[in-house]
């Protein structure tokens, strides 16, 4: 952020609104501040509506899952305030002003340096800018690459092996590239403590969260520790007045990309088919025997929390392996599962790799 000099009428500018988040428990950023590109100037028209999306080269989140379970042991890290250490051409600052109160309640203007979250073309540039990243400086750290390349959610990176020893070679590669670009690293979490000392403090999360749990029902998440996934819930205790709009709000807050709670989620898709086959209005009070069906499996969503998967398929780079497909449909619905087989010297090992409900 930069105190911005005065500006003529003849140049184009926009000044973004913000406000700030406080999140109190959180181990680093109490107090975020969010912009909004998105509102209008007195053209009418708003930064976001000029600006370029770009191309989306964000990864499936369901793709860097599949990525993470093949390996034995995994590393995984956070890219400190990954937008903040991306520049922006000082030919663009103008089109990134804010407007401060100082101590004596004077408006003062700054520009916004860096990528910002809040305009429509940050995902793209901060995914872009890690790319290139890889393209200039991954000969260098080549053991990090498929960490950028295949590894990556949001500002997460993961890496994997099949011994503590090459996980500790990835994780500093993978720390030595980022910091090639301006990228600090931090929040490190690993199936093993060893590889937790390329880390210069003690910043070590317990979790990873594979989407924003405060707003979901049902979220996924990693458990280093225990090296499983786990689901979050945040189930609603409200049961008086349960309408349509209400239980197509809270099933469209379930997150399950490898529907481990498939058998559960496809009763709630079911229940919301019934709800327009009954031609309720948004707000129409549920029959009952709707009412008493979505309370139960509210219920069973509860119950995902005691519910531990484990990440690691039991797979070795070595490891001979089948996958095995299986699907059914019915009128109501349709489900396809696929499992992994890994042989061993005396045993075989069955683990579900993902399913799909409709």
């Amino acid at each position: 952020m930069k105190k911005a000099s005065p500006v003529s009428s003849q140049q184009t500018q926009y000044y973004l609104p913000h406000h700030g988040v406080l999140k109190p428990d959180s181990a680093t950023t109490k107090l975020r501040v969010v912009f909004n590109g998105s509102s209008a100037s007195t053209s009418s028209r708003s930064l976001n509506d000029i600006m370029h999306t770009g191309a989306k080269l964000h990864l499936d989140v369901t793709d860097v899952l599949l990525w993470i379970r093949q390996f034995r042991h995994l590393v995984a890290t956070d890219i400190t305030k990954m937008y903040r250490q991306i520049n922006v051409h000082e030919d663009d600052w103008n089109l990134q002003r804010i407007l401060w109160l100082d101590e004596l309640l004077n408006e003062v203007a700054y520009y916004l340096t860096t990528v910002t979250y809040g305009t429509k073309a940050a995902p793209f540039l901060a995914v872009r800018t890690l790319l290139q990243l890889v393209k200039d400086e991954g000969h260098n750290f080549p053991l990090a690459v498929p960490s950028i390349l295949q590894g990556r959610y949001v500002d997460d990176s993961f890496g994997g092996a099949d011994t503590v020893q090459q996980l500790i070679k990835i994780a500093l590669q993978l720390k030595n590239l980022c910091m090639a670009g301006g990228f600090p690293l931090a929040k490190w979490h690993s199936t093993h403590p060893d590889v937790l000392t390329v880390q210069a403090d003690k910043d070590q999360g317990s979790q990873i969260t594979f989407d924003d749990c405060a707003t979901k029902i049902l979220g996924l998440r990693w458990l280093p520790q225990e090296d499983s996934f786990a689901f979050a819930t945040r189930i609603s205790s409200h049961t008086d007045h349960l309408t349509k709009r209400l239980v197509l709000s809270e099933v469209a807050q379930i997150f399950d990309p490898l529907g481990f709670a498939s058998p559960v989620v496809i009763k709630a898709k079911m229940l919301l088919q019934e709800l327009w086959l009954h031609k309720l209005q948004w707000d129409e009070p549920l029959p009952s025997q709707l009412s008493s069906r979505w309370l139960i499996i509210r219920k069973e969503l509860t119950s995902l929390r005691k519910i531990s998967i484990p990440r690691w398929y039991n797979t070795w780079s070595t490891s001979t392996v089948e996958f095995h497909g299986f699907s059914d449909a019915s009128q109501l619905a349709m489900a396809a599962v696929v499992f992994i087989t890994v042989y061993g010297s005396n045993s075989a090992t069955i683990s579900l790799v993902c399913s799909k409900i409709k």
